[in-house]
């Protein structure tokens, strides 16, 4: 008969357990099988196949990450065995080097370059030498030259020859420690870099933990024991790719999980699952209390006397405090008690999907290594019906942006987070979608779409100054005329918003007049003053043409801002 039992939450019992001896300790060979990936850490999943003799024993999870979370470690099993779980205890132990895999291979690639660059000092070295040999014989010959005019009379042949070659070891020895300090230059950049690079990961690794579960077998038998931990040093975070096609109206999402980790443990062919819940943030609700608004009241002051006896108090309260952590040491340690059997009760090994949180489980295993690359996972595709419009805005682009709005049918929610976006295949750039909840409908930026061609031309800017009564004399006065022309060649009718505006004065004596649409606007954006917009339809090939035009007045002596 097969049984089960679990064992969840911290293992308090560890201390209880410190005088019992169990039968044999067992080394589990285990793997990770699963993990739940949150937005700032990890839940690991380790499986091991043990095989019992009836008896007490304590099986070790060792080479565990430092970075695991003690309060967070679960345990429950199954198998042929009839077990009894008691309690854990958490070993750690510090390791002279990071395990980390991109620890190490930066180690080596520092350890490489610093034996390079010891072989480009040992060079230059001997340059210097040959340097300093060349020296002694440029001196030497010198003396001896001027000995020798005097006697054996050198030809100039034979005088030209020597110093020849002087000049020619001088510049060789040069050039060749030019070259030297350039590459010792060039390894020094790069030890920095890699020592930079190797600061941001090194903490991880250095620290190993081991979980090891006591238990007692009363019958023998196959067991299979699996732990859960919470580690740091992961992360995930949404990306989309949206695709569209322009022969139909549909949109096909594609969303992804971007994961990162350098928990000093690689994920190999595992089941992941990437949840929206923040394990980090406690569950405790905040008590409100009373805010209170009162008149402040600065504080009597001390007397001189009073001030020297706080001070004198403040020194005994620091000895009493030393004497009394001394003795809170001994308070501390855990008293011997009797093995307390724990009784078997069903726990949660992972981060479920109910309430607020939602969980994304991939459709196959997948692998991430610790070294914080990203990893892009698939995790699901769907088409949506989309409709297709074009938006324009000439003042402040010359192009038409094609749109999508579609409705969430799938009953999901996608989080917010980058979209790419393809038209036809090719790639036409980067936008952001705003949390999706299902039924709900939104509007995808599709990028530029250069088959609607938009060309807006001033027409005319004509300046005049005039003379009027009042305080400001001499009034300047400018009449403006706009024509955008908006033309169709996609090859179908296109449906199109063109949003245009006026200027707003916000000043008495600025004045915008004469406001006139050709044809006129469809709607006034009444929260954004002087937005007008076009709603229409223009088939294929075809053209339309939008006039603007408007005068502002004001006082010569003005200079006004925005106006163009």
């Amino acid at each position: 008969m097969k049984t089960k039992i679990i064992l969840t939450g911290l293992f308090l019992l560890a201390a209880c357990f410190c005088g019992s001896v169990f039968a044999g300790e067992i080394k589990a060979d285990s793997k990770i099988t699963g993990v739940t990936v949150f937005q700032d850490r990890a839940l690991v999943t380790r499986v091991a196949e043990i095989k019992l003799d009836a008896g007490q024993y304590t099986v070790l999870f060792d080479g565990l990450p430092g970075g695991l979370e003690e309060e967070s470690v679960t345990a429950k099993g199954e198998g042929q065995a009839t077990v009894t779980l008691f309690g854990a205890r958490i070993d750690t132990s510090q390791l002279k080097d990071s395990q980390a895999p991109k620890a190490k291979e930066l180690t080596d690639q520092i350890k490489k370059i610093e034996d390079e660059k010891r072989t480009l000092h040992l060079q230059r070295d001997a340059l210097n030498k040959k340097g300093e040999f060349i020296g002694s014989i440029k001196a030497a010959t010198s003396e001896q030259i001027g000995k020798e005019i005097m006697t054996k009379q050198p030809t100039v042949q034979e005088i030209s020859a020597l110093a020849d070659y002087i000049e020619t070891g001088f510049d060789g020895v040069y050039q060749k420690t030019q070259k030297l300090d350039v590459e010792i230059r060039e390894k020094n950049e790069e030890l920095d870099r890699l020592r930079r690079e190797l600061g941001g990961i090194d903490g991880f690794g250095r620290e190993k933990k081991t979980v090891a579960v006591d238990l007692e077998a009363k019958t023998g038998g196959t067991f299979t024991l699996e732990i859960a931990y919470r580690v740091s040093g992961a992360m995930w975070e949404p990306v989309y790719e949206a695709r569209v096609l322009s022969s139909n109206s549909d949109v096909e999402m594609a969303s992804y999980g971007v994961v990162r980790q350098q928990t000093g443990e690689d994920w190999k062919d595992v089941k992941i699952i990437l949840s929206t819940a923040k394990p980090a943030i406690a569950g405790r609700i905040p008590e409100s209390e009373p805010w209170y608004l009162r008149v402040y009241q600065p504080p009597p002051p001390v007397p001189a006397a009073r001030r020297m006896e706080m001070r004198a108090a403040v020194k005994r309260d620091k000895a009493q405090s030393a004497a009394d952590a001394k003795d809170v040491l001994y308070d501390m340690a855990p008293a011997e008690e009797g093995p307390v059997l724990m009784k078997a009760e069903v726990a949660v090994a992972q981060v479920s999907a109910q309430g607020p949180a939602v969980q994304y489980v991939l459709p196959k295993s997948e692998s991430v290594s610790s070294d914080w690359q990203p990893k892009k996972l698939a995790v699901a595709t769907a088409v949506f019906p989309g409709k297709f419009s074009y938006k324009i805005v000439p003042r402040l682009s010359s192009y038409a942006f094609l749109q999508a709005k579609v409705t969430n049918h799938t009953g999901n929610l996608y989080l917010a987070g980058t979209v790419q976006l393809f038209l036809d295949g090719a790639f036409v750039g980067s936008s952001s979608m705003d949390l999706w909840q299902a039924g709900k409908e939104i509007s995808l930026s599709l990028g530029v779409d250069e088959r609607i061609r938009m060309e807006r031309k001033q027409l005319s800017a004509k300046e005049d100054v005039s003379v009027l009564p009042g305080l400001h004399g001499r009034i300047k006065t400018i009449d403006y005329t706009y024509q955008t022309t908006i033309e169709n060649f996609t090859g179908k009718a296109a449906q199109l918003t063109l949003e245009d505006q006026i200027p707003v004065s916000q000043h008495d004596e600025i004045k915008v007049e004469q406001v006139a649409y050709d044809p006129k606007p469809s709607e006034e954006d009444k929260a954004k003053p002087g937005v007008e917009r076009w709603f229409f339809e223009l088939a294929p090939k075809a053209k339309k043409v939008f006039k603007l035009s408007f005068r502002v007045k004001y006082p010569l002596e003005f200079r006004i801002e925005g106006l163009n």
